[in-house]
């Protein structure tokens, strides 16, 4: 089997330079390709996770009339009816507050989709080109 180092040594630099370029390009392509993955896969992760708060705001908007209607009906026999609804109307509000806090938290971590493994490795790339022109150059 032949060396590769000592094919290169065998090239003229147009063709090294060539060779650098055409490397170059098909860095670039897969370090294009591994940010697309990654953002694709945090969209996907993102909207799943909208699609699934959405649906339990539905279930809750649901349970919560109910539950609305039992507790003011239950506290209407203690106080006025009036009284009663304002009552359960503070504590969903309290409710709600806690909900957004814990959704907003949760999208934060989510935002922006930033393609760590592929910062990641061109930091890498970036090294192992000045390391490899460093020592081109002695």
């Amino acid at each position: 089997m032949s060396d590769p180092v000592q094919d290169k040594r065998d090239l003229s630099v147009g063709d090294l330079v060539e060779q650098m370029s055409q490397d170059t390009r098909e860095l670039v392509r897969a370090e294009v390709a591994l940010a697309r993955a990654e953002l694709v896969a945090s969209a996907r992760r993102l909207s799943l996770a909208a699609g699934l708060a959405g649906l339990a705001g539905v279930f809750a908007l649901a349970a919560f009339g109910a539950l609305e209607a039992a507790a003011i009906l239950g506290l209407a026999t203690a106080i006025s009816a009036w009284l009663a609804a304002l009552v359960v109307a503070l504590a969903l509000v309290l409710a709600g507050a806690g909900a957004m806090a814990i959704g907003v938290r949760i999208g934060r971590r989510s935002l922006p989709p930033v393609p760590a493994e592929t910062v990641d490795s061109i930091k890498e790339d970036v090294a192992w080109v000045k390391t490899r022109a460093r020592s081109g150059m002695r």
